[in-house]
């Protein structure tokens, strides 16, 4: 349960979550911050296939979207940038996210 996982962390501070559609798959999207109480500036959330973290920072602003049903996997797609320029930043990525096409190969 990804957004559960999200949702309950300690040291994140969550939106609730919102209906999304990335390439035709449904799922839902909520922004998040690391929260002020976190004891470090940076926490790791996660480790990708090739061993390298992806952390969330203090003074950053995040959005997963949470896709069920890709392939029969769960996809989570991460943005970020600066807080103060997340807005600004939105449109820009969400030109990425409307490009997405799944294939069947």
């Amino acid at each position: 349960d990804m957004v559960g996982w999200f949702q309950h962390h300690p040291y994140l501070d969550t939106e609730k979550p919102e209906p999304a559609t990335v390439g035709g798959v449904k799922g839902v999207q909520f922004d998040y911050i690391v929260s002020e109480d976190a004891p470090y500036d940076e926490i790791t959330l996660f480790k990708y296939t090739d061993g390298s973290q992806g952390a969330a920072g203090k003074g950053f602003k995040h959005r997963a979207i949470v896709l069920e049903g890709v392939k029969g996997k769960t996809v989570t797609i991460g943005i970020g940038s600066p807080t103060t320029e997340f807005d600004d930043f939105l449109p820009k990525a969400q030109k990425v996210l409307d490009s997405v096409k799944w294939t069947t190969s």
